[in-house]
C-alpha cells in the first residue's frame, strides 16, 4: 500500500490551519493520510497546539525559532518517510478529491506534480492581485502537461525523489522556483494535474503584500543569479501581459499588479547589492 504523507508548515495563523486540517481530515479516496504541521516558530505554540488536538488527526513537529518554510518542508518531509508526499499551506483548503488525484499521478509515473491553486478571496483586491500574478507565471510556465515551475502550495513528489533534491533552505522567499528548475535539470518530470485544486485565501494588509513582492523579489535575484539558463529576465511583452492580466480582474488588481512589480524589482535590485557588498567584504 502507498504511503501518503501531507506537509503543512505553519506559522502564526492558528485560525486558517484549523480549516486547511478540516480539509486534510475530509480527504476522500486515499487511506491513511498521514497529515504532519511543522509549526515554524509560531508566537503562540499554544494555540497551534490546540488545533492539533482538535483536528485529531494531524502529527506537531515544532522549531521554537522561524527557519523559514524550505526548512520546514524538510524537516516534515524527513519525518514522513512516505512514498509520496503532498504539501501544501496553512492558508490553503485542498478538494475533497485533492490527494487522491496527487498521488494517483505519481502512481501513475510522474516524479513530481502540481496541481492548481484558485483564489479563496476572490473580492479582496490584494488577494487577487497576488493569486493573479501567481497563476500568470505558472500558466507560461507550462507546456503539453508540463511545467518548470509550480508553488509549493499545491505540489506532490515522489519519496525518492525528494530525497534527491530536497528544498534549498538558504531561500526565505522562491524556494519553489529553486527547486522546480532543479528538478527538472535532474532529469525528473514535473506534471501538471488539473483535477487537483487548492483553494487559497491569503489575508494580506498592504504592508504584508509589499513585503511579500519584495521578498519575491529577492528570491528571484537570487534564483537568477544560481540557474543560468534563467539569467536572463523575461521580455517587455511577459510583464506587460502580467498588466494586463491585473487589470481584467479590475482597477484595484491592476493598480496592485503594478505595485508589486515596483516591490519585486527593489527586492531584486537589493538582493543584487547585498551579494556585491558581500563579495567585497
Amino acid at each position: 500500500m502507498t504511503r501518503i504523507a501531507a506537509i503543512v508548515p505553519t506559522r502564526d495563523r492558528p485560525h486558517a490551519l484549523a480549516r486547511c486540517l478540516q480539509a486534510l481530515v475530509q480527504q476522500q479516496g486515499v487511506r491513511d493520510l498521514e497529515v504532519i504541521v511543522v509549526d515554524d516558530g509560531s508566537a503562540d505554540a499554544g494555540a497551534v497546539e490546540q488545533v492539533l488536538a482538535a483536528s485529531g488527526r494531524a502529527r506537531l513537529l515544532r522549531s521554537e525559532h522561524s527557519t523559514g518554510p524550505a526548512a520546514a518542508r524538510n524537516r516534515g518531509a524527513r519525518s514522513a518517510d512516505a512514498d509520496v508526499v503532498l504539501f501544501t499551506d496553512d492558508d490553503c483548503e485542498p478538494a475533497p478529491d485533492w490527494a487522491a488525484h496527487m498521488s494517483a499521478a505519481i502512481e501513475a509515473g510522474a516524479d513530481a506534480v502540481a496541481g492548481i491553486t484558485v483564489n479563496g478571496r476572490p473580492g479582496d483586491a490584494l488577494a487577487s492581485a497576488s493569486e493573479t500574478i501567481l497563476a500568470y507565471i505558472q500558466e507560461r510556465a507550462r507546456h503539453d502537461g508540463t511545467t518548470h515551475f509550480a508553488a509549493t502550495n499545491n505540489i506532490a513528489v515522489s519519496g525518492a525523489v525528494l530525497a534527491d533534491v530536497a528544498f534549498d533552505e538558504t531561500y526565505r522567499y522562491g524556494e519553489d522556483r529553486d527547486w522546480c528548475a532543479r528538478i527538472v535539470a535532474a532529469g525528473y518530470s514535473l506534471r501538471v494535474e488539473p483535477s487537483a485544486v487548492v483553494v487559497h485565501s491569503q489575508n494580506l494588509s498592504l504592508a504584508t503584500f509589499v513585503r511579500q513582492q519584495f521578498g519575491y523579489g529577492r528570491g528571484a535575484g537570487r534564483f537568477r543569479r544560481r540557474h543560468a539558463a534563467f539569467r536572463r529576465l523575461e521580455p517587455p511583452g511577459f510583464y506587460g501581459g502580467l498588466l494586463g492580466r491585473g487589470f481584467e480582474q479590475g482597477v484595484a488588481p491592476g493598480v496592485l499588479v503594478a505595485v508589486s512589480q515596483a516591490a519585486t524589482a527593489a527586492g531584486f535590485v537589493y538582493e543584487s547589492l547585498s551579494r556585491e557588498q558581500r563579495r567585497s567584504a
